[in-house]
């Protein structure tokens, strides 16, 4: 799934080039100059934008890609709407709402079918499902679409929720 993004996003990025491009995909020896905002720091899912970096896919197709990784409150979607970005990785329900507050962004494509979603908790504590969430700490982002729908159609009794930092060192503690 992860190489049918990447030829896509070559595909889409080349389609953009206006100069007939060469037998290396540069038009003239030049690249068309692309950033690409990551959602979160590098990782397993970001693999297939590094594999075509390394292996010269952005480059046959005349493009000079730069990857910014992302982390917490990063704002991937602004980036792209104020042009600071050209691309970004982002949750559909962020497109959404970004363009609900008429942010000039549009969605290419999307490589997973469904966003999962989860709540961490441990083996001991005996949640199996959102409903048995009472009297606990969950620590979640504010703002995004997921926990504002779990605010609002989960009885949260007792729950204290307290900001995410992308850090789950104090949950394993």
């Amino acid at each position: 799934m992860r190489w049918q993004a990447i030829v896509l996003l070559c595909g889409l990025l080349a389609g953009c080039n206006a100069a007939a491009p060469t037998k290396d995909g540069a038009a003239d020896g030049q690249r068309t100059r692309v950033t690409l905002a990551l959602n979160w720091f590098p990782e397993a899912e970001h693999g297939g934008f590094y594999a075509a970096q390394a292996a010269g896919y952005f480059a046959d197709e005349g493009l000079d890609v730069e990857i910014v990784a992302g982390g917490p409150n990063v704002p991937v979607l602004q980036n792209v709407a104020r042009g600071d970005a050209m691309f970004g990785v982002a949750v559909a329900d962020q497109i959404l709402l970004g363009r609900a507050q008429d942010a000039r962004v549009v969605a290419l494509l999307a490589p997973l079918q469904n966003s999962p979603r989860c709540i961490l908790v441990h083996e001991e504590s005996g949640i199996t499902n959102f409903d048995e969430l009472k009297n606990v700490t969950l620590a979640m982002r504010q703002g995004i679409a997921f926990s504002e729908w779990l605010k609002r159609k989960v009885p949260l009794s007792g729950v204290k929720i307290v900001p995410y930092s992308g850090n789950v060192a104090q949950f394993l503690l």
